[in-house]
């Protein structure tokens, strides 16, 4: 984890490179954190649980949850991937795709022997404008009143949006993010905490990108984050601030990176809306900026 306090924006920025990361900080925290701040909340079968119904015997628990696929989640999630992308536009591919030519491109002899016309191979992308590389700052939070299907659907969402970018030849890369104020004392109050949940030219993989945008993630692992800020009093859970701003500079994205925003989203209305305006936006060329 790398912790910065930033006087500046008057907050604290806790950095992790992945979400088993987090869990493992989250876990090494519990014991330095108030005890009404603790994720360890006793319970009858002697684990601990959430406030969104997931239940868990340990942190052990959690990482297992990490790296197995989640039979119910994902079929839960899936169904309205997919109900998602039904509605969503198809951006042109980025894949290069043979072509047949008169005159351009590699000679097929066995087209050449027997006189037709189109001889020649060409290989070329569908289009040459837009961007090649994506960023995806995907908001994770939300307040104890929020249903869990709410925090589904923004997750969803994201996770088509993704599937239809690499499908079209797009290297995405996702982050995930969350910011607050009144978390600390002040008068640096705000809390950020973001880590990476796909790398560029990897494939989607749905299992952990479900997992690292579910409600008990953002429950076990991002709230009970906080703690991990050092020397930082934490006075409360705070409320969300659902704009990034300048808190982006600590993603570390590539300068390059073209920046896509997605916003929170409760509804399937609301999501397919959002999606839209994401795609579209790669042709339009409105992006958010990494400095």
């Amino acid at each position: 984890m790398r912790y910065y306090h930033d006087e500046e924006l008057k907050g604290h920025a806790m950095c992790f490179d992945n979400p088993l990361e987090m869990i493992n900080e989250v876990e090494a925290a519990q014991t330095t954190c108030p005890s009404h701040f603790r994720v360890t909340q006793s319970n009858k079968k002697g684990g601990f649980s959430t406030d969104w119904s997931e239940e868990f015997r340990s942190f052990k628990h959690c990482r297992e949850r990490l790296a197995v696929p989640w039979k119910e989640g994902k079929q839960r999630t899936e169904d309205i991937i997919e109900k998602i992308k039904q509605e969503l536009p198809i951006p042109k591919s980025r894949r290069r795709r043979a072509r047949w030519s008169e005159d351009r491109g590699e000679l097929d002899i066995d087209r050449a022997w027997v006189g037709d016309p189109m001889m020649f191979r060409d290989v070329r992308r569908d289009i040459t404008t837009g961007p090649a590389n994506i960023v995806m700052l995907c908001n994770l939070d939300a307040i104890g009143t929020d249903k869990p299907g709410k925090i589904w659907m923004r997750s969803a969402a994201a996770i088509a949006v993704a599937d239809i970018l690499e499908d079209a030849g797009y290297s995405t890369e996702m982050h995930m993010w969350c910011r607050g104020d009144e978390v600390y004392a002040s008068p640096s109050s705000e809390q950020f905490t973001t880590c990476p949940i796909k790398q560029a030219g990897e494939p989607v993989d749905r299992d952990t990108l479900i997992q690292s945008l579910a409600p008990w993630f953002l429950q076990v692992g991002v709230f009970g984050s906080f703690p991990c800020a050092k020397n930082a009093k934490q006075v409360g859970y705070g409320y969300p601030l659902y704009e990034i701003g300048e808190w982006v500079k600590y993603c570390d994205l590539d300068q390059n990176s073209h920046i896509l925003n997605f916003p929170v989203v409760t509804t399937m209305d609301e999501a397919v809306v959002a999606g839209y305006d994401m795609l579209e936006s790669i042709s339009s060329g409105e992006y958010l900026t990494a400095d």
